[in-house]
């Protein structure tokens, strides 16, 4: 059976590095990979979708804005690849409420149609099912919609210390920085514990998303009013990154509805116990993995008591997965059935 699996946009983008990463977890994946690099997301994929009538099954890794400046443009794109191949569409970045009725009403209105045109769907959760039913696509009928969950796995780096003595006094939050993160939540919760007492800083590690500038000035600026140290660490290689993750105090997530999500996988797989926003997914991690997040409904309490108690925010015996090669073979059958 002739295949390709698709990983295009840019190189940092985080749907990028999680399909890159199920290539370097599979042979059959890494043989069929199809490598669509673009400089940025205003500049997405221009290959004709004529090439992938040369394939029996093409599985594309999406999320609209990888595949157009517009939603419709990435459907055009998709429906073009689907009319001439089956198409298996691994959805990411799921609509929600939250973005604006109108930015989601568009996006959701691209998604219902990606999943109309595709043979297979995959999306990372339960809750994602549940969204994606939201979009009025079917979920138990029609084109297939299969749950595999995002890669969870330690990461044994002996070349990075374990270190237990972390910097004092900071909060950590992770990933590229755009909104909808909750990251004014955990700014203004700052502010609270130092007002009963407690001087804390607020550190994300990971760039400005592009186009988000003027977010990340206004996050700035609020810090500043209210005398918080918020500090924006950029880029970090995969060396720094985990150094950084092990050396923070305590580790946070404050987006509370997010519909799957890598930083949060990466906090666990870097031994971290993050504190965690309770959410649909959040909630459904919790219950898959115990003992994997602090959920909480309350930010301030939540920072204040792991402050009290540092050790909470280390993994201890909990057992993380899928693993990437488990996670990566799952997609593999699905590119290329067993005949």
């Amino acid at each position: 059976m002739t295949v390709a699996y698709v990983v295009a946009g840019p190189e940092r983008h985080g749907v990028v590095l999680h399909g890159l990463g199920l290539a370097q977890a599979s042979p059959g994946l890494a043989s069929a990979l199809v490598r669509l690099p673009s400089a940025s997301l205003d500049d997405p994929v221009g290959l004709g979708p004529d090439r992938w009538g040369s394939y029996e099954r093409v599985m594309v890794q999406v999320t609209d804005r990888l595949f157009g400046v517009t939603p419709p443009a990435a459907v055009a794109y998709l429906s073009q690849v689907a009319r001439r191949t089956s198409l298996v569409a691994c959805l990411h970045d799921l609509p929600h409420p939250t973005e604006g009725a109108d930015r989601c009403a568009r996006r959701r209105q691209a998604y219902r149609e990606i999943a109309a045109v595709a043979d297979v769907v995959v999306v990372a959760s339960e809750h994602e099912r549940m969204l994606l039913s939201q979009c009025g696509a079917p979920v138990t009928s029609g084109a297939d919609v299969v749950v595999i969950p995002l890669p969870l796995e330690r990461v044994d780096r002996p070349d990075v210390p374990h270190d237990r003595q972390p910097r004092l006094d900071d909060i950590g939050v992770l990933g590229f920085l755009y909104p909808g993160k909750g990251i004014e939540n955990v700014i203004d919760a700052a502010a609270t514990l130092r007002d009963r007492g407690k001087c804390v800083g607020v550190t994300n590690y990971g760039p400005v998303a592009e186009g988000h500038q003027q977010y990340a000035d206004e996050l700035e600026a609020r810090a500043r009013r209210q005398g918080i140290d918020f500090t924006i660490a950029g880029y970090l290689s995969v060396t720094d990154l985990t150094r950084a993750l092990r050396s923070t105090t305590v580790p946070v997530a404050a987006h509370r509805h997010v519909s799957a999500s890598g930083s949060i996988g990466t906090w666990l797989s870097s031994g971290r116990r993050p504190v965690v926003v309770d959410g649909g997914w959040s909630a459904e991690l919790a219950t898959r993995i115990p003992g994997s997040l602090t959920l909480t409904g309350d930010l301030v309490g939540a920072l204040a008591a792991a402050f009290d108690a540092p050790a909470t925010t280390w993994l201890t015996d909990v057992s993380l997965g899928p693993s990437w090669s488990e996670a990566a073979l799952r997609h593999h059958d699905l590119l290329e059935p067993a005949a």
